[in-house]
């Protein structure tokens, strides 16, 4: 019974390249691959030509994404996996080196530092005799940022967690626990520092 349950989260229908194509459509897989293929590994717009590579990504982008605001600037290597449960408002700037992984609602003016990586589930661990691997995942999570929010390079945001209007996360903090509004938070786990409004 074990062999079989490891070898369903290994070999399961879910992982075959046709339900995938029936998950997501064959027009989304093209975006998929064009984003991920092409448009990821191009320059910056500071390079020669990068205003076009800005606007390719930014319109593939937008086309998996769950919805967007206008202002929307897409960095290379931002990784928001299908997109598909990612909302952000406007003038949102989605950093170098992001990684999302499951569920996202943004509001307006978010910036984002470097390799910040937000992930609203998590892998399941409660049989101890079958391989994490196997056990799938959880429910998702999703993440709740509000207006006006700067992460900074290289946080983490963990499932679940609400970060409120006007914040700023430090550079290399790990987000467990929800974030006032105003609030500065830094640390491991993140821990609030002052209030930007005092």
């Amino acid at each position: 019974m074990e062999r079989e349950a490891r070898n369903q989260g290994l070999r399961g229908p879910e992982r075959k390249l046709s339900t995938r194509l029936r998950k997501f459509g064959i027009k989304k897989v093209l975006i998929l691959c064009l984003y991920y293929g092409f448009a990821t590994h191009m320059p910056s717009t500071s390079a020669p030509g990068g205003v076009a590579f800005q606007w390719l990504r930014v319109r593939l982008a937008k086309s998996m994404l769950k919805s967007s605001g206008d202002g929307l600037r897409v960095a290379p290597r931002a990784n928001i996996n299908s997109g598909r449960g990612v909302s952000v408002g406007r003038n949102c700037g989605l950093a170098e080196g992001l990684v999302i992984i499951g569920d996202l609602n943004a509001g307006d003016d978010l910036m984002l530092g470097p390799d910040v990586v937000m992930i609203s589930y998590n892998h399941n661990y409660l049989n101890p005799r079958i391989p994490i691997r196997s056990q799938g995942i959880t429910k998702s999570r999703p993440i709740t940022i509000g207006d006006d929010v700067w992460i900074g390079m290289r946080a983490m945001i963990m499932p679940g967690v609400r970060i409120g209007s006007h914040a700023i996360v430090a550079a290399g903090s790990v987000v467990t626990k929800n974030v006032p509004d105003w609030a500065i938070v830094g640390g491991n786990p993140a821990k609030v520092i002052k209030y930007r409004d005092q």
